[in-house]
């Protein structure tokens, strides 16, 4: 009997430890899958920008975005899809530089400092501009739920 025991007692742990270590796996496998998907979504934010759409938008914007300007303006999705689509303010080249993107369950922070060669009223500029994004994990996909920008 103290035979069947041993060998059950074995089974049982090296169960546990196998199940624990793919549960480990898994997870790394996942949060590296959230960060190649994260940079995808904030690419084709990025991207977005040059010809903008309020369908393409709204697709990588979550339903309650609050979305703050280095100028200290601040839009929710409504405000931000009308400027972006029909506003004078136009992104030729965006892009991010230093980013870093942090995974956090179903939430990603992501920083970088953001440039672009733009037009504002058809006048040529140049800007660089801190970022901060909160994006959020809505049925799968990841949705811009925060933004604020600052001066640099």
């Amino acid at each position: 009997m103290n035979k069947y025991l041993v060998f059950l007692y074995i089974f049982i742990f090296s169960f546990i430890g196998c199940t624990t270590e793919h549960a480990i796996e898994t997870t790394e496998q996942q949060q590296a899958n959230d960060q190649v998907k994260m940079q995808e979504a904030v690419e084709a934010f990025n991207q977005a920008m040059i010809e903008p759409d309020a369908e393409t938008f709204s697709k990588l914007i979550s339903s309650s975005l609050s979305y703050g300007h280095s100028g200290g303006t601040i839009q929710n999705k409504a405000e931000f899809l009308e400027d972006i689509v029909n506003g004078s303010f136009k992104f030729l080249t965006p892009s991010n530089e230093d980013q870093t993107i942090e995974i956090v369950g179903n939430n990603a922070i992501v920083r970088h400092v953001f440039t672009s060669k733009i037009t504002n009223k058809g006048e040529a500029d140049e800007l660089r501009i801190g970022n901060l994004q909160v994006w959020v994990k809505e049925e799968g996909e990841w949705k811009l739920l925060a933004r604020q920008a600052y001066k640099i």
